[in-house]
């Protein structure tokens, strides 16, 4: 299963590169990168919920079937993001989590809660 998810983030990095490249401003905004990721998974065929709610306390992002989490930051990744994306690895509905960020500080682990994280930083994919 986890090389399945290496493929998945590596489509999704190639379709949301495509997608940013053709409309750079979407970068400034949370809202816009948003758009940019839910553009780049309908290129890719993929099911999923936009801010899709895990409990009372939790909305993710994006939820992809099987059990992906997408987290989106307009700046830097770190360690705030992971105590929140610890939370959604909680749950026992997710596998695995993907950052998605202008950059990440390092701060991110390859897994978490035993499930693996991925992350994709967006001034690489404008370039």
């Amino acid at each position: 299963m986890a090389q399945s998810y290496v493929k998945f983030v590596a489509d999704l990095k190639a379709a949301l590169g495509v997608v940013l490249r053709s409309q750079r401003s979407a970068v400034q905004t949370e809202a816009g990168i948003h758009t940019a990721i839910g553009a780049a998974l309908k290129a890719m065929k993929r099911e999923f919920v936009h801010e899709h709610r895990l409990n009372e306390r939790d909305r993710l992002d994006y939820f992809v079937t099987p059990g992906i989490v997408i987290e989106a930051k307009k700046g830097a990744a770190g360690i705030a993001v992971l105590q929140q994306v610890a939370r959604y690895l909680d749950h026992p509905d997710t596998a695995c989590a993907v950052v998605i960020a202008m950059r990440c500080d390092g701060q991110i682990p390859k897994t978490l809660r035993e499930k693996p994280i991925f992350t994709i930083e967006l001034w690489r994919l404008i370039l």
